[in-house]
This record gives C-alpha cells, structure tokens and sequence, in this order.
C-alpha cells in the first residue's frame, strides 16, 4: 500500500471528441479506476437514469477514461448503482 499512490479528483477535465469533467474519479498510480457520476437530489427532474445516461456519453466523447475502468458508480442521492461502465441499468 505504501508503494501506491491514490488520488480522488473532482472535476477532473479530460480532452477527448469533447472537453468533459466527470463528477469524481479516483486514481491508483495514475490509473482512473473509479468513476463516480452524482445528479443533484434536490432537483426534482434528476434521476440516477440521468447519472447513468451520462457516463453513457462519456464512453463515447472521452472513451480514453474507461480503459482501466474497473468500477462506475451512478447516484442521484437516493438512489445508488455500481457496476461496469458498460452495465446495463439494471
């Protein structure tokens, strides 16, 4: 553990076919293993499927991110998903 180096980043830019910032990715030894995606709880019209929909874009405008990708988390602040970026909602 003490040969590793973690990093949680908040909004992150990364260049791709767009300029995107994912809400929070965690990087072991430079590596972004982790994606979180978060929608606001307090809006009424945002929904994990949201959250969800957006990594979606992300696999195609910055598809760089998900080579290492081990997890995705998805949340709308009530409702929370894990799993591969390439997971189905479900």
């Amino acid at each position: 553990m003490h040969q590793n180096d973690f990093r949680v980043v908040n909004q992150f830019t990364i260049i791709g076919k767009s300029n995107r910032r994912p809400d929070l990715i965690i990087f072991v030894n430079g590596l972004p293993l982790v994606l979180f995606e978060f929608k606001d709880m307090f809006k009424q019209d945002t929904t994990v499927e949201a959250a969800y929909n957006q990594v979606q874009h992300y696999t195609y405008q910055i598809p760089q991110l998900f080579e290492y990708n081990a997890l995705t988390i998805v949340s709308d602040g009530q409702t929370t998903l894990h799993g591969m970026y390439s997971s189905g909602l479900e």
